[in-house]
């Protein structure tokens, strides 16, 4: 008994008995902090992506660690593998997506292109993406070993009660990690859910769609008694453009200090033919649905439902003997622009990402929209181009390698901002956006440049359009869509009319009101149709229109 006491005053003994330092929770967030920062670094997520990644990793997986390690070290040790593992795997996966789609593909957009896909399509995107896939993997490799590692730590962590501080602390992490489930944003970015969030974003998309073009075969069946009908037999060409959250106030054309339309007035000198510029068109919502609803349908402002029950323009067009056409720079799957799209004889879509954060530029279009015009001219034809215009982000809005206001900080718009007490990152947005409209002109100038050349044995008219406007700076420190800011419903607005032998005629500015609900009426007289819902005093472009007689 003496010896036993004497071995445990021993300094060995002493040694054996202290406590050990666990650097557990050290590794767990240099861990959770290197994903995140090589996430955003290597290029496979953007910024606020990778912060997302980052928070669950602080979440979900410290309150998983914080329940295993309550149980048993060997469970601790499991629970450390199959996080690590299932974030690094996530986000390598999210890298090689990014990389093929542009930015962040909308999420019906990767479940149908899932779900759709066969074995020889699968090969042929294995064999493209062959790099990034081989860069993915290479990260995730990495990072699994040292998560291997670090297993070593966590199965010699001891099991310890926790104490009273320590258990509400550990109540109140968990109830924060469930709470995050509740914001559909990281509901989205969460590991173990993302796919089951988008399967279900898909299926809702496809219900969506389905219910629209359900309403719009009950529609069509009514086509006769909407009396479309042709006015003007002679062949021709309508083209109709619908800009995205573009603001005329930032046209140069109609008075903005910066030359941000320089690309589109050149194009406007040359073309034959008259081209009219409206300075005061405006929108009557400030959001595109909305705002849609009401120009492309004979729904107004008195009678916003009417589009449940009444055709849309190319509806109107087809019923009258037009060949519809329609071109996007927006996903596919976008509710009732895609039942509108899938009734037309042809459609093409360039977007494969999400809509806000797409890649693609409007620019893009003139590729596609040159091989529709080098077929054989249909006797009348109608096509719809939808932009993406200027819609947030305004800094994808470019191709690379443009931004002409890109670090500009003291040129009279930005002393007048200074002035008005704007932020600075207020100011970084009226560049980007400054940037998106110039791009934006650069687009459309091209594709009409397309249309002149491709179409100049006939009569051709084109309008362009934005669905709504934009505050960026102009009235407050704010920068996106606005109904409470006049800048929210400034649209610019254009029209070209051309007839074969014209020239070029000097740029005419139209001062008086175009409502964006009578663009239905403006499109109908455009078309050379009349249909039941067509009065002249509703058509912008006819000389009996009465803005306030329309209402």
């Amino acid at each position: 008994m003496a010896r036993t006491e004497v071995d445990l005053m021993h300094p060995s003994a002493r040694e054996v008995v202290r406590p050990q330092k666990n650097w557990a929770w050290v590794v767990f967030a240099l861990m959770g902090v290197l994903i995140g920062a090589s996430f955003w670094g290597l290029g496979f997520a953007r910024g606020s992506d990778a912060a997302k990644t980052t928070l669950w990793w602080f979440t979900l997986t410290a309150s998983s660690l914080v329940l295993a390690r309550a149980h048993s070290p060997k469970l601790t040790r499991w629970t450390w593998m199959l996080m690590t593992t299932f974030f690094v795997l996530d986000c390598a996966s999210q890298g090689v997506i990014r990389g093929f789609f542009g930015v962040s593909p909308q999420p019906n957009v990767l479940a149908e292109a899932l779900a759709n896909t066969n074995t020889a399509e699968a090969s042929g995107f294995v064999m493209e993406q062959r790099w990034p896939i081989f860069k993915g993997l290479a990260w995730a490799i990495c990072l699994m070993l040292l998560g291997w590692q670090g297993r070593k730590v966590w199965a010699e962590a001891p099991k310890r009660p926790y104490s009273r501080p320590a258990f509400w602390g550990m109540a109140a992490l968990m109830t924060f990690t469930v709470l995050l489930h509740f914001n559909p944003s990281m509901l989205g970015a969460q590991p173990f859910l993302r796919w089951g969030v988008l399967f279900s974003s898909h299926a809702e998309a496809q219900k969506e769609i389905q219910a629209f073009e359900n309403q719009r075969k009950a529609l069509w069946r009514q086509h006769a008694a909407w009396d479309a009908h042709l006015v003007d037999q002679r062949p021709h060409t309508v083209v109709v453009f619908i800009g995205e959250s573009d603001n005329r106030l930032n046209w140069h054309l109609l008075g903005y200090p910066r030359d941000t339309t320089q690309p589109l007035q050149e194009a406007f000198e040359k073309l034959p033919g008259q081209v009219t510029l409206f300075s005061n068109a405006t929108s009557q919502q400030a959001f595109t649905l909305p705002s849609l609803k009401l120009a492309l349908t004979p729904a107004t402002s008195e009678q916003p439902d009417l589009w449940k029950t009444t055709p849309d323009i190319t509806f109107m067009a087809k019923e009258a003997g037009f060949y519809t056409r329609w071109l996007s720079n927006q996903p596919s799957n976008d509710g009732w622009f895609a039942a509108i799209a899938r009734d037309a004889d042809e459609k093409v879509f360039i977007n494969n990402g999400n809509w806000r954060d797409s890649s693609s530029v409007d620019r893009d279009l003139v590729k596609p929209l040159r091989k529709m015009l080098s077929q054989a001219a249909r006797p009348y034809e109608l096509i719809v181009i939808h932009l993406l215009g200027q819609h947030f982000h305004y800094e994808l809005r470019c191709p690379k390698g443009i931004g002409p206001f890109s670090g500009v900080d003291d040129d009279p718009v930005m002393q007048d901002m200074k002035r008005a007490g704007r932020k600075d990152s207020i100011r970084q947005s009226r560049n980007e956006y400054d940037n998106a409209v110039y791009c934006g002109a650069q687009a459309n100038a091209e594709m009409l440049q397309a249309i002149s050349e491709l179409r100049n044995d006939r009569k051709i008219s084109v309008l362009y359009f934005s669905d709504h406007g934009q505050e960026v700076g102009h009235n407050r420190n704010f920068s996106g869509h606005s109904e409470q800011d006049a800048s929210g419903y400034s649209i610019p607005m254009w029209l070209w009319n051309y007839q074969p032998g014209q020239k070029p005629q000097k740029i005419h500015i139209e001062t008086k009101k175009f409502p964006l609900e009578y663009a239905d009426q403006a499109m109908q007289h455009l078309l050379g149709i009349h249909s039941k819902w067509y009065e002249k005093k509703s058509d912008p472009l006819s000389a009996a229109f009465n803005a306030e007689a329309a209402h």
